[in-house]
């Protein structure tokens, strides 16, 4: 039978009836008695002992332990906590023919993120192409091609204004959250490394910055094969891979280091390894909800994304059933009717399902 913690009142009762039991004539019922402010004061510290070791029992185990005690249990397996990391990419400048951007000189976006100038350049031909990078980790800090930065203090002859280039601002993640952390601690519990197996790949992948989600396929595209798709999750610009990505990812793969040892092994040689961003399938959906308001819908939506985030997978299959389920999540809706999709969502072995346009009717 599973351990009940007592309630305080249950270890005031319990001290109350040993004092009386053990102390001839005493009566620690009595409201201003000093034997029963001895028996609450007793309690409560042991109300309290039982509480630390709830703590303790939850710090045992991977899937409870807080943030410090989660870290102590990811070293000892070799696992460390991913960091942060900047956008960094190319940025066309203006301005008079000779003047300098330097090094350091700071630029900012139009919702307040900064970048810093990595390298002096010179303006020629009236242009210069300077490398920023973001003065904060996070996937914020990640641009598009076309977004202007401003200049908080012009150098002489230089255009305030700049213009983020092609190939954009790129690379930025967020530190990894407890969530993520654990989800790979778990893994490594789970699925220990096997010399290549394809749940390897999949635990390589996942420690490199910003990969969220990432899945193997051995024997594919044929015998020798692996095939090796991740996304981004977090990424505000999109949540697959560009290319400069992929081939940060192929680099990390073939010189990956073991947590083991500490030594760079890479990846088995045996397998030729692609690495490649999946396709992504938009699935449409019709629904009734009862009662239909604009927060329900919200909340349908928002319960679909995270069911495609957390059930959808290349190869796969969404059930029906699942989505009828997310759906009855939603805050609010008492009661629902799914039109579209009619049956269970199938996706190709290099497609990844998610949330198409929600159409309420």
């Amino acid at each position: 039978m599973a351990f009940s913690r007592p309630t305080l009142s249950e270890l005031i009762d319990r001290a109350i009836a040993d004092i009386n039991s053990r102390i001839a004539g005493a009566d620690a019922l009595m409201r201003r008695a000093v034997l029963r402010v001895l028996a609450v004061v007793n309690a409560g510290a042991v109300h309290g002992l039982y509480g630390h070791q709830v703590y303790i029992s939850r710090q045992i185990l991977v899937d409870q332990a807080d943030t410090e005690h989660l870290a102590r249990h990811a070293s000892l397996r070799g696992v460390a906590r991913l960091a942060g990391t900047v956008a960094t990419g190319p940025v066309d400048c203006t301005g008079t023919n000779g003047a300098e951007i330097t090094a350091g000189a700071l630029a900012i976006r139009g919702d307040g993120v900064e970048f810093a100038v990595q390298s002096t350049v010179v303006i020629s031909g009236g242009t210069a192409v300077a490398t920023f990078d973001s003065t904060d980790v996070g996937f914020d800090a990640n641009s598009v091609v076309g977004v202007t930065l401003t200049f908080i203090s012009p150098a002489p002859g230089v255009d305030p204004t700049c213009t983020v280039a092609t190939g954009g601002l790129i690379g930025g993640s967020d530190e990894e959250t407890d969530d993520a952390l654990r989800e790979r601690v778990l893994l490594r519990i789970r699925r220990p490394p096997r010399g290549g197996h394809e749940s390897d790949y999949i635990a390589w992948a996942l420690e490199v910055a910003g990969t969220t989600r990432a899945w193997a396929f051995g024997e594919m595209p044929g015998i020798g094969q692996v095939t090796v798709l991740f996304v981004q999750d977090g990424d505000p610009v999109s949540i697959l891979p560009d290319a400069g990505e992929i081939t940060a990812m192929i680099a990390y793969l073939n010189s990956h280091v073991d947590p083991e040892s500490g030594q760079t092994v890479g990846r088995p040689a045996t397998a030729d390894m692609i690495v490649a961003a999946p396709t992504l399938l938009a699935q449409a959906y019709t629904i009734t909800i009862t009662p239909d308001t604009a927060e329900i819908r919200l909340a349908v939506e928002a319960e679909l994304d995270d069911l495609h985030a957390r059930e959808a997978t290349p190869g796969g299959t969404l059930f029906l059933s699942r989505i009828r389920e997310a759906v009855s999540n939603a805050a609010g809706e008492f009661d629902n009717a799914v039109t579209v999709p009619a049956a269970d969502v199938v996706s190709a072995t290099d497609e990844l399902s998610t949330r198409g346009t929600v159409t309420f009717v």
